[in-house]
């Protein structure tokens, strides 16, 4: 099983892997209509290879990827297939043959940032560049829970964002003390997700 926000509205859809292709709920109604049916079928790896997803290009979009041999091949241009480093796609290692690849926004940049467990110990590529630099370097390495456990990540507290030293392109801040998504509704907490990561963007590009 994987999950992402196919689509892009603030909301987790589901999806599986079969042998290498990938049966999305792009439409979020939860069950399979097929792709004339508004969900999506894409073929990305092989069957031996670890399905991992995220947005790896900051869009507001979930992207697939495979972990392969302690190699990682990321759709970065979202296209759903592997168009190779010199097409927009990104290949790299961190991590060995057996370690397990996990993903999630370490820096909260609102991008994905990859990493692998390894018997409890976790390297999450912290600063965000793709290569394992050490935790003097910026990454980041702790245990947490032993061999045989199944690694996850998410976003586990109440997300309370201060933003108010934000700046945006050309001196335009966003005067924003502090936002609490406990206040907002659920229409609301998709607006105000897609809002930040259009912002975020807008400042690391700055």
């Amino acid at each position: 099983p994987i999950t992402g926000d196919w689509d892009g509205d603030g909301i987790t859809d589901v999806g599986i892997v079969r042998e290498g292709k990938r049966y999305l709920d792009l439409n979020g109604n939860r069950k399979w209509d097929g792709t004339s049916g508004g969900d999506s079928l894409v073929s990305f790896g092989a069957t031996t290879d670890k399905p991992v997803t995220g947005d790896w290009n900051g869009d507001g979009v979930t992207d697939i990827g495979i972990f392969r041999g302690g190699y990682w091949f990321l759709d970065d241009n979202g296209n759903g297939k592997w168009d190779g480093t010199s097409g927009g796609d990104a290949r790299f290692g961190f991590g060995s043959t057996n370690d397990i690849p996990i993903t999630g926004d370490w820096n909260n940049d609102g991008m994905t940032d990859v990493g692998v467990v390894r018997n409890g110990n976790w390297y999450l590529d912290l600063n965000g560049n793709r290569v394992w630099n050490q935790v003097a370097g910026g990454d980041a390495l702790f245990g947490f829970g032993s061999t045989t456990d199944i690694p996850l990540s998410g976003v586990w507290g109440q997300a309370s964002i201060p933003m108010s030293s934000m700046m945006a392109p050309q001196s335009e801040t966003v005067v924003v003390s502090e936002i609490s998504q406990d206040n907002l509704s659920p229409i609301d907490k998709k607006s105000f997700k897609k809002w930040l990561k259009t912002q975020t963007r807008r400042i690391r590009r700055s």
